[in-house]
């Protein structure tokens, strides 16, 4: 069953073709276009397609190439520049891609262009080895750019984490400034008065000799 948003997709991908001078309907998740002379079938990559999803339209679009007409593979712009185009050049398969923009053609299709349903010659057995051989070399370069997606997903992961972390500590540092801020300066005691009362105590009070009579006392006691 498609889901609304591959439903979506499929009918903004037919519109495209209408507007390209055909006639389009879609069938069985892909979109069937068609004119004088000309007759081709597409097959769209959801953005959250799996490994068998992406197989499985390149393969739908290969063997209809080289059977009954012209054939497209959909994929979404971000994937696409992943994508060894070598396997469409190879099986005359076009390539459109999508964003949220729009539709681009980026390799135009070399199929049979007649509107026959059947084919007319059949595909040696060498020719279908070398299909399966760039299908499982195919399936091995998505399989890596998987790997190489999930990883920039725990990246970017990471540096959420990294910034959330940041923010709490900025959070904790503003309160204890404020703190700081707020207390009060230590006042310096008085210097001037204690000298003064130094310099009045005699002799009777029993102050250290050294204090007894020192004239830096006084000159201190003026200073403050």
């Amino acid at each position: 069953m498609v889901s609304r948003a591959d439903r979506a997709l499929l009918d903004r991908l037919a519109g495209y073709f209408v507007r390209e001078g055909y006639a389009a309907t879609v069938q069985d998740g892909v979109v069937k276009f068609w004119r004088e002379g000309v007759r081709g079938a597409a097959w769209v990559v959801p953005e959250d397609a799996g490994l068998n999803e992406i197989i499985s339209s390149i393969m739908g679009a290969t063997e209809y190439a080289a059977e009954r007409g012209v054939s497209y593979v959909v994929l979404p712009a971000h994937l696409s520049r992943r994508i060894d185009e070598s396997h469409f050049w190879t099986f005359g398969v076009g390539l459109l891609t999508y964003d949220q923009y729009g539709i681009e053609e980026v390799l135009h299709p070399r199929g049979r262009r007649g509107g026959s349903e059947k084919r007319e010659e059949q595909v040696g057995g060498g020719e279908v080895e070398r299909l399966h051989a760039e299908l499982r070399a195919l399936a091995d370069r998505v399989a890596r750019l998987e790997e190489e997606v999930e990883v920039v997903r725990e990246l970017e992961e990471l540096e959420s984490r990294i910034l959330r972390l940041e923010r709490i500590v900025r959070g904790l540092q503003q309160p204890a400034e404020r703190m700081v801020e707020a207390a009060p300066m230590a006042q310096e005691a008085p210097v001037k008065p204690v000298l003064e009362a130094v310099t009045r105590k005699s002799k009777s009070d029993q102050l250290p000799s050294f204090l007894i009579d020192n004239p830096w006392i006084e000159v201190l006691a003026q200073r403050g």
